[in-house]
Parts: structure tokens; sequence; C-alpha cells
């Protein structure tokens, strides 16, 4: 990751920050600080800074090439910070504040063993591989269903599109048998209805106002019916 550069301009005893940064408590390996000297009174001096953090614990750190890391230390917690540099026991600027905000977590938020980030990072992917392989695995199941769980061997999709298409094959072999047995019951109730000489019995019914008139050998007899008062009377008519 590139470190972001925070520039500090120095001149004689005076530090201060060329423009104001935005930190957070926690971070790390953020930033690294940068120190311009426009004074010959620094020259050919080791230097030193000074992180000082919110609880007031001084971190020092040596310049090479007049940069260095801030410290981790810097942003333990929330609060003002400050940057102060010098060299040996008679260079002494002053302090210029940094101010450090809340972070959108804390430590409690992450696992608690976890080293560092990139640590946390692993612990996330391996979980998430976890999951992928749980849910992956039920999809299967209600799928086609798992060997090693015999209810699902019934009870999945597979199975029941299986059952459909069984019974869909099924229909056309129904629909004859059902036609068969139609054809087997009119045949039984023709059958019945037939008299001794083979013929039908009163398949043709005819209105000759005022008689109801009930055909039963078409080719030689009538059946007539007339009514009388409360009566039905009934005589057989030949045709002549």
């Amino acid at each position: 990751m590139i470190k972001q550069e925070v520039i500090f301009n120095v001149k004689n005893l005076k530090i201060s920050k060329t423009e104001n940064i935005f930190a957070t408590e926690g971070i790390k390996n953020v930033f690294t600080a940068v120190f311009q000297f426009h004074s010959t009174d620094w020259d050919g001096l080791a230097k030193t800074a000074v992180f000082e953090n919110a609880e007031g614990t001084k971190e020092p750190k040596l310049l090479e090439e007049d940069r260095c890391d801030i410290p981790d230390s810097f942003f333990k917690t929330s609060g003002v910070c400050y940057v102060s540099v010098m060299a040996g026991d008679f260079m002494v600027t002053n302090k210029v504040a940094i101010i450090v905000v809340n972070a959108g977590y804390t430590s409690g938020d992450t696992v608690a063993e976890a080293k560092n980030y990139f640590e946390q990072i692993l612990r996330y992917f391996d979980a998430t591989n976890m999951n992928v392989q749980k849910y992956g695995k039920l999809a299967e199941r209600f799928a086609v269903g798992l060997a090693e769980d015999p209810e699902s061997l019934m009870d999945n999709a597979k199975y029941y599109a299986h059952q459909a298409e069984q019974a869909v094959m099924g229909i056309p072999g129904q629909v004859e048998d059902a036609k068969n047995d139609i054809d087997a019951y009119v045949k039984e109730k023709e059958a019945d209805l037939k008299g001794e000489d083979g013929n039908v019995c009163f398949v043709e019914f005819r209105i000759q106002p005022p008689c109801l008139l009930m055909r039963n050998n078409p080719e030689e007899t009538d059946i007539e019916f007339r009514l009388n008062g409360s009566k039905l009377e009934y005589k057989w008519r030949d045709r002549g």
C-alpha cells in the first residue's frame, strides 16, 4: 500500500503542517511524515521527530533523509495529538497538533486473536467459503437430493420432475382405458334395452297431440298412449 505523506515545514524553532489530514484511531502503516527545513540552523544535525498521542505517550523516530513513518502508537486513541522535531539538546521546535477522530469500529468489533488486518481478511474469506459450501450443499439437496440424506432422494426437484413426466406419459393410456370403459357400459345398457327379437325397445319417441307415440318395432308396430281423464291409456297400433 502506498503511504500518504504528511508534510511539515520547519523554520528555526517553528513547525507547521502544510495541510490538515484526516486520521482515524487504530489505523496502521498509513502515513509518512516528511519534514522540510527552511533554515540553515538544522544543517548537518541528526534530527528526531517526536510523536505524542492523545494519551500523552511520546515515541521518537530518527529521521532518514528528513522523513520517517508515523508510528502506530500515534493513532492509538482519538483526540489531539502532537508532532515536534528536535536535534540534540538545543534544537527543539514547538508542537503542531493533529486531530485523530473516532473510527467507525472498535477493536472489540474484530476477531480478538487477529493480529492484523490481513489475518482478519483471511478469517473473513474462510467463513465466507464455509457459507458457500453450506448453501451449495443445501441447494444440491433440494435440486437432486443427497445420498447421505435418504429422505431427500424422494423430496427434491429432480424427483418431482420425474414423477410429473411419468404422469404425463400415462395420460394417453388412461384416456384409452376410459374410452373402453364407456364403450363397455354403453354395450351393456344396449343389451338391457333389447327385446326378444333383438330390437331396442322404445328407440323413438314422437309427440302427436294429444298423444305420445313410442315406437317399439319401427318396421311394424307403434304403442299409442292417450290421456283419458286422470288415466293414461295405451294400445298397440298396426301401421298397416
